[in-house]
């Protein structure tokens, strides 16, 4: 099954895309975890477990400047409906981030606060999702 890629989607912004089945052939799969693409299911599968276990995390380091940087949202310009329609997958994704960050009680920032459900607001329509 091919890899496809979705592009210019009706009813939605430039620069959103889908990419559907992007893991559905082994080889692509092989490819994607640095395994030669010759190589069986057995035997892909088999070097990865070995594999997996001498990986060690990358180390974390705090930058002030980089391309990390270069789409930050603050305050109004927040909006998780421009990463999904969805109010409910907007909700799931706030509640994620407070999990990870134990929904900090107060402001990391001076004039931020705390996201909460109630600041999700759901578009009338996909014409103005698009629009914001």
């Amino acid at each position: 099954m091919p890899a496809v890629l979705f592009d210019s989607i009706a009813d939605y912004p430039r620069g959103y895309r889908v990419l559907s089945n992007p893991f559905h052939s082994l080889k692509r799969v092989a490819l994607a975890i640095g395994m030669p693409i010759e190589l069986t299911q057995a035997e892909c599968a088999a070097r990865w477990r070995k594999q997996r276990k001498q990986l060690k995390p990358l180390p974390l380091r705090a930058v002030s400047e980089g391309p990390i940087l270069e789409n930050v949202l603050r305050g109004e310009d927040v909006d998780l409906l421009r990463l999904t329609d969805d109010p409910n997958e907007a909700v799931r994704i706030i509640k994620a981030y407070q999990r990870s960050h134990r929904a900090k009680a107060t402001a990391t920032e001076p004039g931020t606060k705390p996201i909460r459900k109630s600041d999700v607001k759901k578009p009338t329509s996909k014409a103005e999702h698009a629009e914001s």
